[in-house]
């Protein structure tokens, strides 16, 4: 199960095979509601072109705001200004991919300026951003809302990661998998951490089992606090290959704690505008423009 396109540098013990395995192993199907927050985000390349997207994951902040990761979002970056993906969807009310409730486009991303892709050093700055859809889902038993943390997250406190993440076949799971992990602070986690701005805008999360993890197409999903639903990370890299992703080794988390402060202030802005506006309507990226430059703001 897990991240989508950014992994790690590193360097395999020489006894690794490269076979193909399967991504997330005896990791547990979840039940239709038993996760209402966590949406299942398709990001297609082209417009008009069907067959050509990927998969991230993401949470519901409010029924018509999601969390996700920006490198989930952002083509390319020229500049400073970051270019998007032509068309994002959002299916929310299910587990397997064939049988959402529901189904809305994005209208908008409130992407961070600061976001950065270090390719020197092969990290992910700043790595969230905020969609606006085009209307709110229909809050149900199995669609509801994610809590933002109040409390940093710390070593030992478990956190549990859901997604439809590549399976051994270079697809999406059809089904939503959910796995329990640990954070943790080893050596190796303090030399990934000491390559960001700030060490507290990331954690590493660790699985319990060394057979199941996160992996390609689960970036952007939520790490939740055990047995909550308050969101403390946003999946953002794990260490692999283009083959298999190495579910023994720790993943790297977006801290929300860290950027709480500011996703608060966006979502109370964000949302004025939308009822300002009046039900079912969007945005333009002017309209929606939320005063300050930290944000740029994407219309589809």
């Amino acid at each position: 199960m897990l991240l989508l396109v950014i992994l790690f540098s590193c360097i395999f013990p020489s006894s690794f095979s490269y076979q193909k395995k399967p991504l997330i192993y005896n990791a547990p199907t979840a039940n239709k509601g038993e996760f209402p927050s966590t949406v299942f985000v398709k990001i297609y390349r082209r417009y008009n072109d069907e067959s050509t997207f990927f998969v991230c994951g993401g949470t519901l902040l409010t029924y018509r705001i999601v969390l996700t990761a920006a490198h989930c979002l952002v083509a390319r970056s020229v500049n400073g200004t970051h270019k998007r993906f032509p068309k994002v969807g959002v299916f929310a009310g299910g587990t397997y991919i064939n049988s959402f409730n529901e189904y809305i486009l994005a209208s908008n991303s409130l992407i961070p300026r600061i976001y950065k892709r270090n390719l020197t050093e092969n990290v992910l700055m700043n790595d969230y951003a905020l969609l606006v859809l085009e209307k709110a889902f229909t809050k149900s038993s199995v669609i509801g809302l994610a809590k933002l943390p109040e409390l940093i997250p710390g070593k030992d406190d478990v956190v549990t990661a859901v997604g439809w993440g590549e399976r051994e076949n270079g697809k999406p799971s059809e089904y939503q998998r959910y796995v329990h992990m640990k954070i943790v602070d080893d050596q190796d986690c303090k030399d990934r951490k000491a390559k960001y701005k700030s060490k507290w805008s990331v954690f590493c999360a660790k699985s319990f089992d060394p057979k199941q993890g996160v992996c390609r197409g689960d970036s952007g999903g939520p790490l939740y606090h055990k047995d909550t639903n308050v969101v403390v990370g946003v999946i953002s890299q794990a260490i692999g290959n283009q083959e298999v992703c190495l579910t023994e080794k720790h993943a790297i988390a977006t801290n929300i704690f860290y950027y709480q402060l500011s996703i608060r202030k966006i979502i109370e802005e964000v949302v004025q505008k939308l009822n300002n506006a009046g039900k079912g309507k969007t945005l333009s990226s002017k309209s929606l423009y939320i005063g300050r430059d930290e944000f740029q703001c994407i219309s589809y």
